[in-house]
């Protein structure tokens, strides 16, 4: 299992994931972006205005309070960030060779204790 690396964005606290994937920037994208692709895998329901400074709407995770979030960023099919409870995600997607796709995100988070946890 690959680990998360310990990083300061912006100056704050947070954590740098990269994966490669042998999809396509355009798949990768939807996984990230569409709210139907996202429930596979991210632990709320999630609703995105999409342009920067749209709200993102969180709901349905039971660790969590729903919760409103901004969207700080989107640029499809590259970018997307988006605040969500006291953290911040960031998600860039570059193509590589042979139809894959790097995904990075930086999850920014509320304190350097948490950085930890996350990257393992």
């Amino acid at each position: 299992m690959d680990l998360g690396t310990y990083i300061e964005h912006n100056g704050r606290p947070a954590v740098r994931f990269e994966r490669t994937y042998a999809h396509s920037v355009d798949r990768v994208w939807a996984a990230v972006s569409d709210p139907e692709e996202l429930a596979h895998w991210f632990p709320s329901s999630v609703e995105i205005s999409p342009r920067a400074g749209g709200v993102v709407t969180f709901s349905g995770d039971p660790y969590t309070d729903d919760a409103p979030g901004v969207v700080l960023a989107f640029d499809p099919p590259r970018r997307l960030s988006f605040t969500w409870t006291q953290d911040e995600l960031h998600l860039e997607l570059a193509p590589v060779a042979d139809g894959h796709c790097r995904l990075t995100l930086i999850n920014v988070v509320e304190d350097r204790s948490a950085a930890a946890r996350y990257a393992a």
